[in-house]
């Protein structure tokens, strides 16, 4: 129609433009109808999870949830164990809620104090599901594990790892000061100064955070103005 001079070029030209961007935003909300489809699934995993918590007010078994099994039971009042000298598993066997077979069967290990042990295998082949098991995150379906000869398998895991620091690959620093990323770990002394110079100072990291130019209360994050980016190993 331009050719022909039914329609001006400019009107062509913006036609033209409008159609592509029309296609571009299809193209976007096409996008994000498969992302939407694809995270429906981990809202389910979401409310499947709070189902199997304890005391929670959403139906276990629902018939829209996963099937996670029955609710673990409430913990045993197990002393907590003081200063132990020896870390011990006993045949324990996991299987995650969806999974078909277990992760791990029947695996035994013991790790003296002062010890430092490295997991070696295949992907896939439990190491760090092992970890979290012995953080007190999962809870074995069967075996035991044991400081010195105290059984702490059934124990409460909240005060269990108060006494327990993990660092796995993808850790998480939040955009606030250094003195609230740490106390993130025991929120109950976040504001205890003390507390926390000593938690750095066992992790090593005292003196940079020191050497920040605001201290403690530098801000971790190029996001602030003023803010710092920690390096990878710091």
């Amino acid at each position: 129609m331009a050719v022909t001079g039914g329609m001006a070029v400019a009107d062509a030209g913006a036609a033209v433009t409008a159609i592509l961007l029309l296609g571009v935003r299809l193209r976007s909300a096409a996008a994000g109808t498969d992302q939407l489809f694809e995270a429906a699934p981990f809202l389910q995993d979401l409310q499947g999870f709070v189902a199997f918590a304890p005391g929670s007010s959403l139906p276990p078994q629902s018939p829209n949830l996963p099937q996670l099994g029955k609710a673990p039971q409430a913990p045993q009042a197990v002393p907590e164990p003081v200063g132990f000298r020896r870390l011990r598993v006993e045949n324990l066997t996991f299987r995650y809620p969806s999974g078909r077979h277990p992760v791990l069967r029947n695996v035994s290990m013991e790790i003296g104090v002062g010890q430092v042990v490295a997991l070696v295998g295949e992907n896939g082949s439990g190491k760090t599901t092992l970890a979290k098991l012995l953080s007190h995150l999962y809870r074995p379906q069967s075996g035991r594990i044991l400081y010195d000869d105290v059984d702490v398998t059934a124990a409460d895991p909240d005060r269990l790892r108060h006494s327990i620091a993990v660092l796995f690959q993808d850790f998480q620093r939040y955009l606030l000061s250094a003195t609230d990323n740490v106390g993130m770990g025991r929120w109950e002394k976040a504001d205890d100064r003390a507390a926390v110079t000593q938690a750095t100072r066992a992790a090593g990291a005292h003196d940079f955070l020191a050497a920040l130019p605001q201290g403690y209360e530098s801000l971790l994050g190029p996001e602030f103005v003023g803010g710092i980016d920690l390096s990878g190993g710091q």
